[in-house]
């Protein structure tokens, strides 16, 4: 293997993984043990580490729990439970960068039911029906699905480990919101529209009498249910012919 292809594996600088070769090689030349300490002083390089071993796999179970637990909430975990702890803040992410291997990024909002057991099973029968038939997904299907803007104001860095993306699960919510649907296929995006949720307006809740004396039930308002199939329908209807994509568009998306 290259030091370029080791670096790589180990997510490391390559020229850090060049000055580590080239050690190696001068170490072997003289016959120097690198692992061994250089004669001096035989305290340990640096201040000792504030935090045993019991102690970071609990703080790593809590970024685990919640990957957009912030310090302050890390520190409250740790000193109350284990009372005898004294850490500051600037410390504690310190140690947490060194010597948990995570790090602060830009997290991945995802819905809580995204990977639950239903829908997993959901995706595989349709698969599993898809391939009796004699569709062939890369030129016959055109792929529809929606991105939602999250309007929960959550935190929007999180803690992962280094070299992979911090991913939250937020809960459904039932507030307004507005979705993007689009439709896909192996040939491009064939279409994008973007649906905003209708707002109803509470009506007066005074009870008016219809014909003869009986109270007429005020009509419900259309439009105040979320994204679903129905909305896909008339997003655009599409056939690929000989590899070209003929548009048949039947309307906007409701």
């Amino acid at each position: 293997m290259s030091i370029r292809g080791a670096a790589k594996e180990l997510k490391i600088p390559p020229c850090t993984a060049q000055t580590w070769y080239t050690k190696d090689q001068k170490s072997i030349e003289s016959g120097e043990d690198l692992y061994l300490r250089k004669p001096g002083n035989e305290r340990p390089v640096g201040r000792p580490l504030t935090i045993n071993s019991e102690q970071k796999k609990y703080l790593i179970n809590l970024i685990d729990q919640k990957p957009g637990i912030v310090l302050d909430e890390m520190m409250d975990g740790l000193t109350s439970q284990f009372t005898n702890l004294d850490i500051s803040r600037s410390s504690l992410y310190k140690y947490v960068a060194a010597h948990c291997g995570m790090s602060v990024k830009r997290a991945l909002f995802r819905p809580a039911e995204r990977n639950s057991d239903t829908k997993i099973e959901a995706r595989f029968q349709w698969v599993t029906e898809l391939l009796k038939t004699d569709i062939d997904y890369i030129t016959d299907c055109v792929f529809i699905n929606e991105s939602g803007f999250n309007i929960d104001m959550k935190r929007s860095m999180a803690w992962a480990p280094v070299g992979e993306t911090p991913i939250v699960e937020i809960p459904k919510t039932r507030a307004t919101s507005h979705t993007t649907i689009g439709a896909i296929s192996p040939l491009g995006v064939i279409n994008v529209q973007l649906k905003v949720s209708k707002v109803v307006v509470a009506s007066n809740s005074k009870k008016r009498k219809g014909p003869g004396g009986a109270i007429k039930k005020p009509e419900k308002e259309k439009g105040k249910g979320g994204t679903c199939v129905n909305n896909f329908e008339t997003l655009c209807i599409s056939r690929i012919v000989n590899g070209k994509i003929i548009r048949q568009t039947q309307g906007k998306a409701s």
